[in-house]
């Protein structure tokens, strides 16, 4: 195989440390004001692999058979990650430890299995199984100065910085999510343009939820008895026509879910990445929605809503280019 290379995000010295591995060797260049200094180890003496990731960084800790320990510190995730792959393969016998911290702001989830629709409203039925993969999800949407520090604009109608970005269409929204990924080390989500938009479900960068990550979200890992998010009480967690005064308002401020979600319901719709199609009454297993469109799937409800929209089943539908001070988003990660 040719030799992967991974280099140190953040360095203290001019030089940063680098890890290659080859099909023989992993070579640990540790950097200092007067060049590297390499430590060698035999691909089949290790023992274990493991990562240590705090968010942006991550050690990758080398173990060998008689004992030896290397720690290569604040290494991006994505390569820590491909390191863990390439020693990790089916041909060698190495143990392997992953301690992937979220994000503060973000929940992991569970996968599992869950009823989604209702009964009431047309394209809400059927009821039907459907099950989703793990994944974590922001807690709250994306707010106005996050949008602002990252893309460098005010597209906002409602102004202030703790209150959700709107008025940025579906294809804004992709463009934000692969920003987000490369500032962070993160390999990018999505890639072609228009129409063509490709989502790398491998990819560990941010991305839209799925209709059905939603869903399942909105109810709590799929256990939701609830109409709305975490109460039958509207009022209590969200914001809408009867309560917002016409306006957007900060985020976090009503009740979450019972995993910690802000704002399913209310203050600004959010917008998904499946095209907007009829429900199936088959099981369905991690769902993305109808193969082609005219209009992307919105959840969750807005200020500008009735409590209708606010339930947690409610579907909603936008053309991908258009803007609304009603739709927003928030971020999730595989």
């Amino acid at each position: 195989m040719p030799a992967f290379i991974a280099d140190q995000l953040l360095s203290d010295t001019s030089l940063p440390n680098l890890l290659e591995i080859d099909h023989v060797n992993i070579t640990y260049y540790k950097g200092n004001s007067s060049g590297y200094k390499s430590t060698i180890i035999a691909r089949n003496t290790v023992k274990s692999i493991s990562i240590d990731s705090k968010e942006l960084f991550a050690d990758i800790i080398i173990e060998t058979k008689d004992g030896k320990q290397i720690t290569a510190s604040d290494f991006k995730n994505s390569d820590a990650r491909i390191v863990v792959g390439i020693l990790g393969c089916k041909n060698e016998n190495i143990a392997i430890e992953q301690n992937i911290q979220p994000c503060a702001n973000f929940v992991h989830i569970e996968g599992g299995a869950f009823q989604m629709g209702s009964d009431s409203e047309d394209d809400e039925k059927p009821i039907h199984t459907v099950t989703v993969k793990s994944f974590s999800i922001a807690k709250y949407l994306v707010t106005q100065k996050e949008w602002h520090e990252l893309m460098g604009t005010h597209p906002g109608y409602f102004k202030g910085d703790n209150r959700p970005i709107e008025n940025v269409n579906w294809f804004d929204v992709i463009e934000y999510c692969n920003k987000l990924s490369l500032k962070e080390g993160l390999q990018p989500v999505y890639s072609g343009s228009d129409d063509d938009i490709i989502c790398d479900w491998n990819a560990n960068g941010y991305r839209l939820p799925t209709e059905a990550e939603w869903e399942y979200a909105s109810k709590a890992g799929g256990n939701s008895e609830f109409e709305y998010s975490g109460s039958n009480d509207v009022d209590a967690v969200g914001w809408h026509i009867g309560n917002s005064g016409g306006e957007t308002h900060p985020v976090g401020v009503k009740a979450p879910n019972s995993i910690g979600l802000y704002d399913i319901s209310g203050n600004v719709w959010e917008w998904c990445w499946d095209w907007y199609g009829n429900y199936s009454n088959e099981k369905r297993a991690d769902p993305i929605g109808a193969a082609s469109g005219s209009f992307r799937v919105r959840r969750g409800g807005s200020w500008n809503n009735s409590e209708q929209s606010l339930r947690l089943v409610y579907r909603g539908n936008h053309a991908p280019t258009s803007r609304s001070s009603s739709v927003g988003f928030r971020v999730v990660r595989s």
